[in-house]
């Protein structure tokens, strides 16, 4: 397993975005979100918060991932399937992308709550999301 290292200057592509699936409106972060292109779920409280795939819980079902860096109490807007990040750089193409057992990671292998791919690596520093829960 090796966690994927995102740059500090992830961000979304704005073509595939404005056709996938989004989450906005009244979205209140719970906690800093830590970038674009960071896993995350809406809690009981209705809030959004970053995923773990630690364990088989709510925090590993992906609702969708974060648009920009979100401080706790901002608003924040979840894409879909088909959104297009530009994450890091290293990756490999055809690479399937896990929830990550640690807050708000991808991984290249299952977790204990991340047995699906949620993204895949399109060349050596996009990914596109293929599966939100």
């Amino acid at each position: 397993m090796a966690v994927i290292v995102k740059s500090a200057n992830a961000h979304y592509d704005t073509s595939t975005a404005s056709f996938a699936p989004q989450i906005s409106g009244n979205m209140e972060a719970g906690e800093d979100l830590g970038g674009a292109c960071t896993p995350c779920y809406i809690d009981i409280d209705g809030k959004v918060y970053r995923c773990t795939g630690a364990a088989a819980d709510k925090k590993a079902v992906i609702v969708g991932f974060s648009n920009r860096n979100v401080l706790r109490g901002q608003q924040v807007t979840l894409y879909g399937l088909g959104t297009r990040f530009q994450y890091g750089s290293g990756l490999v193409s055809g690479t399937l992308y896990y929830l990550g057992a640690g807050i708000g990671l991808l991984d290249d292998a299952a977790s204990i709550g991340g047995t699906r791919p949620c993204a895949q690596a399109i060349d050596t520093t996009d990914i596109r999301i293929i599966s939100a829960y």
